[in-house]
């Protein structure tokens, strides 16, 4: 039995199975995903599991060099920009409308989705070789 890290079976697979340059989402709860994705539903009750834990376990298994958010997460979540800027300060970040942010989205292999509730709690993640960033 795995004794440390992410120990959802799911998600360990779908993030084991990354491949360089591959995309993969993390989303709020209200989030619309597309049809036929593949969906790792975290979501337990309104709230949990928060954004921003999720995504730090999830970097702590794997190796991203780019990231996309809202262009408006600054405006209406604050702190979570706050934060990403913090933790994601090597990697090039990228800032969409919500639309352009859906039609990125459709190459994402799979989607994360949390019970997030703060709006604007979406990220696009792409994954690089193994390195220090």
């Amino acid at each position: 039995m795995k004794k440390f890290g992410i120990i959802n079976p799911k998600l360990m697979g779908a993030l084991t199975a990354l491949g360089h340059y591959d995309t993969f989402a993390i989303t709020d709860v209200g989030m619309p995903l597309p049809k036929g994705a593949e969906i790792i539903d975290l979501s337990l009750v309104p709230g949990m599991p928060e954004f921003m834990p999720v995504l730090r376990a999830i970097l702590r298994e794997v190796t991203v060099e780019k990231y996309t958010i809202f262009d408006t997460m600054k405006q209406h979540n604050p702190e979570t920009w706050r934060e990403l800027q913090t933790l994601l300060c090597k990697q090039e970040r990228s800032e969409c409308s919500m639309a352009e942010w859906i039609e990125q989205s459709r190459s994402c292999r799979f989607f994360v989705r949390t019970g997030e509730l703060r709006p604007c709690s979406n990220i696009i993640l792409e994954s690089a070789p193994v390195q220090d960033i």
